[in-house]
This record gives C-alpha cells, structure tokens and sequence, in this order.
C-alpha cells in the first residue's frame, strides 16, 4: 500500500486475492491432495469461500448487534466459525475425494 501508492481498499481486495490463491493451492496439493483438475477445484473453492465469508460476516453482524461485549471479540468469534466451515466444505464438497 505505502510501497506502491495503492488505496486501502485496492490494497485489501490484493491482499483477499493473494490470500485466496494461496490458500487454494495449498490446500489442493498438500492439505487434501486433490487429483482433481485445477479448474474443477479452482471453481468449487471459489464458491465455498464466498458462501463461508457471506455467513462469516452474517454471523459477525448479528453477534455486533446482539451481544454488548466488544465487536473484536465478536470478529474473533466469527473467525474462528469461517475457519471450522470452511474448512469442513473444502473437505467434503471442494477436494473431496473422487470416487471410481
């Protein structure tokens, strides 16, 4: 951001997408080692992520407008929930393992 002169919101979505990346080639080839093709995979990832983050940030707005402690708490909690369903729905829908 400071190095290339980006905005905060250009330098958020780069940061997203890197992040994405990673994390799906990474999980493809070593947490689940998936023999699937990297398109099939790649578009199924696509899809978990964004149903997870919609109910991430779902569950992060009623918890901000339903407990009265601290939202960074909240953002931890919500967290924590993204990271146990996303995973689940990479292993059983996204490199689950092909049958015959």
């Amino acid at each position: 951001m400071k190095v290339l002169g980006y905005s905060d919101i250009v330098s958020n979505i780069t940061g997203y997408i890197a992040g994405i990346i990673n994390s799906f080639i990474w999980n493809k080839q070593w947490t689940f080692r998936s023999p699937d093709t990297w398109i099939g995979s790649a578009l199924r990832f696509g899809g978990v992520f964004g149903i997870c983050y919609a109910m991430q940030l779902g569950l992060l707005l009623y918890l901000n407008g339903h407990l009265s402690i601290d939202p960074y708490y909240n953002q931890v909690i919500a967290m924590l929930f993204y990271t146990a369903i996303n995973f689940l729905m990479n292993k059983y829908f996204t490199f689950k393992e092909q049958k015959g």
